[in-house]
């Protein structure tokens, strides 16, 4: 690896713009085993010049890149009563890196099949350009389809596998065929080798566990829904749930992912011990302690002095 690419390595491991999981995909992206890559750049009041650093590098190692217009995102600032309050926190770019402008050309075709709705022939050109294996790229074609999904999996099955796929393959940024997908494996080990060898304090912080004991609120539940906005399933066996951690840790409020087979209901609060690791999180609930009703989100902009 050239000097311009180990600097670009070190500015990303330092760099308060990009979450872990961006920040993993940009170390394996410029040891060149990617042809391409899509990450997020998040501006706050307190790393305002992160833009035109990241840029800056990107234009010195020769990497081709689209980017987006700006977009506002927002944090949870509090959970009052039964509201779930939201403030801007600040803007974020999108950014498609390529390797090379073939790469980039490719991607252009990508997109105008996207909105062409030619999902298949989209779906192949995409696996080439990402790198995702040809098994995986098909599977992923397969349950764009409701039916296919509906007739293959249950409604726990279903969620079951995407838990699954997300713990098991931390350092892949395609959906896998299966749990048990070889490719997907030799993958997932040969970028995280990359990551702890030219990236060791991304490594070190996106390994570490982080445990945490508090209640959660039952927000929103997943679910797929067909044209009439009924579930694909008549019946469910399960429930996979967002939850919103009550009070703040670290200075944030977290949301975790949760699957069940018990029954959940939005509102519901629960006493809960919770590991995080590869910004995943393991949860185990305790007892129900009570219900907030008409649990609702609120939008509030901050009065500026």
């Amino acid at each position: 690896m050239d000097k311009c690419r180990q600097d670009f390595i070190r500015y990303v491991q330092s760099a308060k713009a990009f979450d872990l999981s961006e920040k993993i995909k940009l170390v394996v992206f410029a040891t060149g085993i990617k042809p391409a890559a899509y990450v997020r750049l998040k501006i706050g009041p307190k790393n305002l010049e992160c833009k035109a650093h990241f840029e800056k590098h990107l234009k010195d190692c020769r990497i081709k890149f689209l980017r987006s217009g700006p977009k506002t995102y927002e944090e949870i600032s509090a959970v009052k009563r039964n509201a779930v309050v939201w403030t801007p926190a600040g803007i974020w770019f999108g950014y498609d890196l390529f390797a090379d402008k073939r790469a980039k050309q490719n991607f252009l075709t990508y997109k105008i099949l996207k909105s062409k709705g030619q999902h298949a022939r989209a779906d192949c050109i995409g696996a080439g350009i990402f790198g995702y294996p040809s098994c995986c790229q098909k599977q992923y074609t397969k349950e764009h389809s409701m039916n296919y999904v509906r007739k293959h999996y249950t409604y726990y099955g279903f969620y079951k596998k995407t838990q699954d796929v997300d713990r098991k393959f931390p350092y892949i940024f395609h959906f896998p065929c299966t749990t048990t997908c070889t490719r997907t494996q030799t993958m997932n080990a040969r970028h995280r080798a990359l990551v702890k060898r030219h990236a060791p304090h991304v490594f070190a912080s996106f390994t570490a566990k982080h445990h945490f004991t508090t209640p959660v609120i039952v927000d929103s539940v997943s679910d797929i829904l067909d044209n009439a906005g009924l579930s694909i399933w008549s019946r469910k066996n399960g429930t996979n749930a967002e939850l919103i951690t009550k009070e703040k840790i670290n200075g944030h409020h977290y949301l975790v992912s949760h699957l069940t087979k018990k029954s959940l209901l939005k509102g519901e609060i629960y006493p809960a011990h919770m590991t995080i690791r590869h910004e995943t999180g393991m949860v185990t609930l305790g007892k129900k302690k009570g219900t907030l009703a008409r649990l609702h989100h609120e939008r509030r902009i901050p009065q500026w002095q």
